[in-house]
């Protein structure tokens, strides 16, 4: 997806992604929880999921050119 963004300079390419994996995101935290999880293993997924979502978001409106607070 990235490549073909860059191939065609289609940056929209790039920003629908990012907002289908954060509404896809926004959906996973509302209906499973994270915290609470069953099992410790679970938990820790979880936590990485939401980690590693995050870091895809920024790092690719960074490459967008748009800035992302740390916190809300």
């Amino acid at each position: 997806m990235l490549t073909s963004s860059a191939n065609t300079y289609d940056p929209a390419e790039l920003a629908n992604y990012i907002y289908n994996l954060a509404k896809l995101y926004n959906k996973f935290y509302n209906e499973v929880p994270i915290l609470t999880a069953p099992t410790p293993a679970e938990k820790n997924l979880r936590i990485l999921l939401s980690k590693v979502t995050g870091d895809t978001i920024r790092k690719g409106m960074k490459l967008l050119g748009i800035e992302v607070p740390d916190k809300m």
